[in-house]
């Protein structure tokens, strides 16, 4: 008689605990991969990939296990994989939610713009305007006497409204860069002219350096809403990258715990999908909220991180005290280094 592999089961699945035959490499009853909760880095890249479009259907279960400290990093340690969203994709969702809204929201700010451009295409007009006159009085010096009164008069009116308009324009008060000047530039130029053009007007003996410290300098008086926008991108991308390099510090604070380098990124990604939370919440409610409200947001942060160590690490209270402000002291260290790494790439890419 034939024997019934499925009727002896010799395993069960850790997200269902549903029983599975040895040979069985997913489970009959949730589909999950079958795992003892511990993941390579290969299986926790292609999770992302792989389980991409189901996030909508987990999300409810995922952000309730989220807001409670270490508790969908504790499940997720235990093997339940399949119920909740990938630690990456839930990181990469809660990022994109947290900018795009501080992008559209800094759009929609009235700030008051005194760039050079803008000063410029005022200057420009009335320098049209005045040179227009001197033309008209020139031409009509000789043929109507008369008039010339009249168009020292409405020279006159000019100056007196908005002053003598120069056209040059010094960069050098406000962007000058050490060892480099800005030269004087003609404001028609500058407002007419690309870069490469002014470059070979002004900086034809200018070395490599130079003309990137030109270009930038003419990038920034371009508006600050542009220079805003690339610093909310930009500071996206440094949280990410980041996050390796909080994991490190995790698993040198956890050196002798049995935990693979791949489930501190794992609780990395879930405390900052929290934060990117907690601060879209604060974002979208700001205006109205009272001090004291979003003072206890604030500090329920860090309660959160250091609950969420206890929880997922299970060491006690006051080891965990020391490490969690190590972590703290540590992730301000990590995010000042790539911030400044990041602030010399972005100089030479804005």
């Amino acid at each position: 008689m034939e024997t019934n592999e499925a009727n002896n089961p010799s395993k069960t699945c850790r997200n269902c605990q549903a029983a599975m035959p040895e040979a069985a490499k997913y489970c009959s009853a949730c589909s999950q991969k079958y795992t003892t909760g511990r993941i390579s880095i290969k299986d926790f890249i292609s999770e992302f990939f792989v389980d991409y479009l189901n996030i909508d259907a987990k999300l409810p279960k995922t952000l309730i296990a989220l807001f409670i400290p270490g508790k969908l990093t504790a499940e997720y340690f235990t093997g339940k994989h399949k119920s909740f969203a990938s630690p990456l994709r839930l990181f990469v969702f809660t990022g994109i939610l947290l900018f795009a809204y501080l992008g559209i929201q800094m759009k929609a700010v009235d700030i008051e713009d005194d760039t050079i451009i803008k000063q410029l295409h005022e200057h420009v007009n009335w320098l049209d305007v005045q040179e227009q006159l001197e033309i008209a009085k020139i031409k009509t010096d000789s043929i109507f006497p008369e008039s010339v009164a009249a168009t020292d008069s409405l020279m006159a009116f000019v100056i007196d409204s908005v002053g003598i308009i120069s056209d040059s324009i010094d960069l050098n008060d406000n962007f000058g860069i050490e060892n480099f000047k800005v030269p004087i530039l003609s404001k028609r130029d500058l407002l007419n002219d690309n870069q490469d053009e002014l470059i070979k007007k002004y900086g034809k003996k200018w070395g490599f350096f130079e003309k990137i410290g030109f270009k930038q300098a003419l990038k920034l008086s371009q508006g600050i809403h542009d220079i805003l926008d690339y610093f909310i991108g930009n500071l996206s991308l440094t949280i990410f990258f980041m996050m390796p390099f909080l994991a490190l510090l995790l698993k040198l604070l956890y050196i002798r715990r049995d935990y693979f380098y791949v489930e501190h990124l794992t609780f990395a990604f879930h405390y900052h999908a929290f934060l990117f939370l907690i601060i879209f919440f604060l974002s979208l409610t700001g205006g109205w909220l009272p001090p004291l409200i979003m003072g206890l947001l604030i500090v329920g942060n860090f309660l959160y991180l250091y609950f969420a160590m206890l929880r997922v690490y299970q060491q006690g209270w006051f080891k965990t005290m020391i490490k969690f402000f190590t972590v703290l002291f540590g992730y301000l260290f990590i995010m000042v280094l790539i911030s400044v790494l990041s602030f010399m790439i972005s100089f030479f890419m804005f």
